[in-house]
């Protein structure tokens, strides 16, 4: 079962009494008191982190939360990344809040979103999830799929490199302010001046470097890691992933490949590969050889 923003926006409205007066050791203590899971997963974005939380959710002892406060958690990216001096206790305790309010139904929660990635040993220590989910996809797809959906489509608008942006005129969406992030170096003006393509190549790498870091510290035992393209409508995987979790309910291979056609995330304006220009090339190279070499041989796990 998905989370339904709308639906808890409705309820946070009408209920003027939550406080979200957590204590700190709330959370874990409900936990380990009722044998509960938590699960946290991230990515890129645009690399079928929501799909494996459908998968997830499809299943009647557990629930996927996946982007559930657009605004909170773009808002954690951007402060992340540009290392602000936020006390960030006001999203950890609405999403603390959520997580035992639906843990008295559920078993499993999986709380999916890309927008945590720079923020992950903070979230960590506040959170304490059981395991982490992680998904690479191949850049060029990722790139591309982040264009189509009009990512940095227009110019930041700034002229103080030694300052991070505010809030731009030409965003669809407010929480795109902060999701859309830029560098906060001196390469802000060369990236300013690229094509989406490379701008989206640019955040494609600082993401999955924080990932990856964040990775290399912990156990083996704390983490899953899967490429998209290894386990993409893989049902002999997805058998593996449900015994993993020691799930029974699990579903037929029909129902498992038919759970892409429930993805309704996708871009409007389709783009091809083979339709970049040669500058769009360039600066994708550019952008993503490092960190493609880095994460080159990743293996997936449960296969």
């Amino acid at each position: 079962m998905n989370f339904n923003f709308k639906i808890f926006k409705n309820f946070l409205l009408k209920d003027k009494s939550i406080e979200f007066d957590l204590d700190n050791n709330e959370l874990l203590n409900f936990k380990k008191k009722n044998n509960k899971k938590l699960i946290i997963g991230t990515a890129c974005g645009r690399s079928g982190l929501r799909w494996i939380s459908e998968i997830h959710s499809s299943h009647k002892n557990c629930i996927s939360l996946i982007e559930p406060f657009p605004n909170h958690e773009s808002f954690f990216r951007y402060s992340t990344y540009n290392k602000l001096q936020i006390d960030h206790q006001a999203f950890y305790r609405v999403l603390k809040y959520q997580f035992i309010k639906y843990w008295k139904k559920f078993d499993t929660i999986i709380f999916s979103s890309p927008w945590i990635c720079f923020g992950l040993d903070e979230l960590n220590k506040n959170l304490s999830p059981d395991i982490y989910v992680f998904v690479f996809r191949d850049p060029k797809k990722v790139v591309n799929s982040l264009v189509s959906k009009g990512w940095y489509k227009n110019k930041i608008i700034k002229v103080d490199n030694k300052l991070i942006p505010g809030l731009q005129p030409n965003q669809k969406h407010f929480h795109h302010n902060f999701s859309r992030i830029c560098p906060n170096t001196e390469y802000f003006d060369k990236w300013n001046n690229l094509t989406p393509v490379g701008k989206s190549s640019w955040f494609w790498s600082e993401a999955n470097n924080a990932i990856w870091n964040f990775i290399q510290h912990l156990d083996e035992e704390k983490k899953l890691i899967f490429k998209l393209e290894d386990i993409d409508q893989n049902y002999d995987w997805y058998l593996n992933y449900a015994n993993y979790f020691k799930i029974k309910d699990q579903i037929s291979s029909r129902s498992f490949l038919n759970l892409k056609k429930k993805m309704s995330n996708r871009g409007k304006n389709n783009i091809s590969l083979n339709d970049w220009s040669m500058k769009e090339i360039s600066e994708f190279n550019y952008n993503t050889h490092e960190t493609n070499l880095l994460l080159k041989n990743v293996q997936s796990n449960l296969l």
